[in-house]
C-alpha cells in the first residue's frame, strides 16, 4: 500500500486526515492545523493552500506522496492558482493525489459546476492522480469522509500504482511545453526553489504583527488594514459572504497557535461518517463530557444571549421560528432548520436560536461538536454550538493558554464582536461597504462609541446595548470563575464582585 507522506489543503483535506488517517486536525472554520503530515485549514482558498505548500517547503516535500485538496471550493475561479500548486510540486518531483470536489455543488457557488473535469485534466497534464468527485452531504460542498476514503482513496493506495510523473499526451501543446520547461528536473540539477505566493492585487495583505517592532514568523494571511495602534490586528471577510444587510457575522479567525486551547476536558472530534435518517432524531452528548460544567462559562454565554435573542426559538429579525413556520425550531432536526432558514425572511441567510447561528454555519458547527445533522436543534444542542463558538473566539484568553495581557484582552473582545453583532468592538471591520473603519471602543477606559441609543459593534451600521467595559468585566469574571489565574492586565474600572 502506498504510504502518504503529506495531506495538505482545505476542510476536505482536514476531513480526510481525520477520517482516513486518524490525524487530529481542526474541523472548525478558520482554524489552521499543522502536524508532521502537513497543514489544513477549513475555509482555505487556493492561494492559502499554495502558501501551505511553500511553508512546508521543497526539502520536506521533495519526492513525497502528497494528498492535495486544492481549496478550489473556497475560490472556484482560481483554477490558475491550483495549477501553480501543481507546478511547485512537480518542480520538486512530488507525487500528487489530487482530491476532487462536489458533483452537486450549492447554487451559491455556480463556478464549481464542471470543476471535476477541469481538475482531472489538470492532474493528468502533470502526470498526477485525480481521486475523483464525490456526492456531497447536505451542505453541497463536503463528502462523507469515510465513504470517500474507502471508495476513492484507499483503492488507489492499495493498488500500489506509482505516479507516472510524466504528463499525458492528450494535453495541449502549451501546457506540455510549460510543464516540461518549467517543472522537469534533471538528475544532476537542484530542485527549483519554491515560488513566493502570488497575491491577489484586489485584496489587502498585511503582516501579523505580534510585538511592535518585530514581525511574526507566522503565515501571511488575508487581513483588513486598520488605521489604529499596531497592537490591534483583527481580520474580517464580510464581503465574501452574502447575508442580510442588517445582520452580518464572520466565522473566520486566525489563531497564533496551531490549535486553540479548548476549555473542555475531552476534545470532541468530527464523526467519520454522516448519520443516516432516523425516525427519532439523535441528540448530542452531555455538556459535562465536552466542556467544563458549572457557572463559569455560563456567565459569558448569558451575557451574549442578553443582547442576541429573546429565546431558543428566536428568528432574525424580531420574530420566532414558530411564528414563521408553525412549530418551534427546538422540535425540528438541525438539517430541517437549515433548509427552512437558508433563504431567510427576506430571501437571504438568517439567524436562528438562542445564539443566533446563521443557517450558513449551523451544519458545520454541529459537525464540529459531534452532533448529527438529524439531531434536534434543541436547547442542549444550541448550548453546545454556542459554547464551541465562545471557545473558538475567546478560549485562549479564558484559560491559562494566555497570560491575559491588554492586547490579548482586546483580541478576545474583537473576535467575539465579529461573531455576535450585538457585542461591542474595539474597531470596525474594513470592507467594501466600510473602507475607512474607525476605532469604536477601548478596554482601557471601557467606553464605546455611541450609535443612536446603542454602542457600535464590529460592522458599520450595527451595534448593541453593551459597552466594551461590560464585556471586559464578563470576560475577566469568566476566566476567574473557570479556575484560571487572574489576567496580567486588569483595567481600573473592573470590579471583582
Amino acid at each position: 500500500m502506498i504510504k502518504i507522506d503529506y495531506i495538505v489543503g482545505d476542510s476536505i483535506a482536514a476531513g480526510i486526515a481525520i477520517s482516513g488517517f486518524s490525524l487530529k486536525r481542526s474541523s472548525s472554520y478558520g482554524i489552521k492545523s499543522t502536524d508532521e503530515k502537513g497543514i489544513s485549514k477549513v475555509g482555505a482558498s487556493p492561494q492559502e493552500v499554495l502558501g501551505f505548500l511553500n511553508e512546508i517547503g521543497s526539502d520536506k516535500l521533495k519526492s513525497k506522496n502528497v494528498i492535495l485538496s486544492s481549496g478550489i471550493s473556497n475560490g472556484a475561479t482560481k483554477i490558475d492558482t491550483v495549477k501553480k500548486q501543481l507546478e511547485f510540486l512537480k518542480s520538486i518531483q512530488a507525487k500528487v493525489y489530487l482530491v476532487g470536489v462536489s458533483n452537486n455543488p450549492p447554487s451559491n457557488i455556480p463556478a464549481l459546476k464542471g470543476m471535476n473535469a477541469k481538475l482531472e485534466e489538470l492532474a493528468k497534464s502533470f502526470g498526477y492522480k485525480f481521486l475523483g468527485e464525490f456526492k456531497p452531504v447536505s451542505d453541497g460542498v463536503h463528502p462523507e469522509y469515510g465513504k470517500y476514503y474507502n471508495s476513492n482513496i484507499k483503492p488507489v493506495l492499495q493498488s500500489n500504482e506509482q505516479i507516472d510523473q510524466q504528463p499525458q499526451q492528450n494535453t495541449t501543446q502549451n501546457t506540455t511545453q510549460n510543464t516540461t520547461q518549467n517543472n522537469e528536473i534533471n538528475e544532476n540539477q537542484e530542485p527549483t526553489p519554491p515560488k513566493a505566493a502570488e497575491f491577489d492585487s484586489e485584496k489587502i495583505y498585511v503582516f501579523n504583527v505580534e510585538k511592535q517592532g518585530f514581525l511574526s514568523n507566522k503565515d501571511i494571511g488575508t487581513f483588513s488594514i486598520v488605521p489604529i495602534n499596531v497592537e490591534f490586528e483583527f481580520e474580517g471577510n464580510e464581503d465574501e459572504i452574502l447575508l442580510d444587510d442588517e445582520y452580518i457575522e464572520v466565522d473566520s479567525f486566525a489563531e497564533e497557535e496551531e490549535d486553540i486551547i479548548l476549555l473542555n476536558i475531552k476534545k470532541y472530534e468530527r464523526p467519520t461518517t454522516e448519520t443516516t435518517n432516523t425516525e427519532t432524531p439523535i441528540e448530542g452528548g452531555d455538556l459535562k463530557n465536552k466542556f467544563i460544567s458549572g457557572s463559569g462559562i455560563q456567565i459569558l454565554k448569558d451575557f451574549i444571549f442578553s443582547g442576541e435573542s429573546s429565546s431558543y426559538d428566536a428568528l432574525y429579525p424580531s420574530t420566532t421560528y414558530k411564528a414563521k413556520f408553525g412549530v418551534t425550531c427546538m422540535s425540528q432536526t438541525i438539517k430541517t432548520v437549515v433548509a427552512k432558514t437558508s433563504t431567510g425572511v427576506n430571501g437571504n441567510q438568517t439567524a436562528v436560536g438562542r445564539y443566533q447561528n446563521l443557517a450558513l454555519y449551523i451544519l458545520g458547527r454541529a459537525t464540529t461538536c459531534g452532533i448529527s445533522h438529524n439531531a434536534l436543534y434543541n436547547e442542549k444542542n444550541q448550548e453546545l454550538m454556542g459554547e464551541s463558538l465562545v471557545q473558538v473566539s475567546a478560549g485562549n484568553y479564558l484559560s491559562n493558554k494566555q497570560k491575559g495581557t491588554k492586547a490579548e484582552l482586546e483580541k478576545a473582545v474583537q473576535k467575539l464582536a465579529q461573531v455576535w453583532s450585538s457585542l461591542p468592538a474595539i474597531t470596525e471591520v474594513k470592507s467594501k461597504k466600510n473602507p475607512n473603519p474607525k476605532v469604536v471602543g477601548s478596554v482601557e477606559t471601557g467606553k464605546s462609541v455611541t450609535f443612536g441609543k446603542k454602542f457600535k459593534g464590529a460592522y458599520a451600521g450595527q451595534g448593541g446595548g453593551h459597552q466594551v467595559g461590560e464585556l471586559v468585566q464578563v470576560l475577566i469574571q469568566t476566566r476567574i470563575a473557570l479556575g484560571f489565574s487572574k489576567p496580567s492586565y486588569i483595567p481600573s474600572y473592573y470590579k471583582s464582585s
